[in-house]
């Protein structure tokens, strides 16, 4: 569960594009899923699940600030993991973070994944 007494504090890590990545696997029955129309439901429920918000209500308004703008980039950028019943469970996004010069540095964006399937390797994956 997420500690919201701990104060934020942004950090940013650097890897280099030439470092091997160690390939990994979802648990059998598991799959990746792209964005598609409608998903901003089930990522404010994942993201609720873990307290990034208080409300899904809450976590669906930031999606309409932060994410509908960019409804193609969604496509290929915001990816889901669906359990074998077809429960969407987790998520993660490849975004960018836009700084005060106006420059965009990619990133990996709101990694979650619910509680109840949290410690089996899919955020790993």
């Amino acid at each position: 569960m997420l500690d919201k007494t701990i104060p934020y504090a942004e950090v940013w890590m650097y890897r280099s594009k030439d470092f091997p990545v160690a390939e990994q696997h979802l648990p059998d029955g598991f799959h990746f899923e792209f964005y598609q129309e409608g998903d901003e439901v089930e990522w404010a429920a994942i993201e609720t699940a873990v307290s990034e918000f208080e409300s899904e209500a809450g976590a669906l308004d930031y999606f309409q600030e932060k994410f509908a703008p960019y409804s193609e980039d969604l496509k290929q950028r915001m990816l889901f993991v669906t359990e074998p019943s077809g429960e969407k469970i987790g998520t993660c996004s490849a975004w960018w973070k836009v700084v005060p010069t106006g420059e965009r540095y990619p990133l990996v964006h709101w990694v979650a994944v619910k509680p109840g399937y949290q410690g089996k390797g899919i955020a790993k994956a």
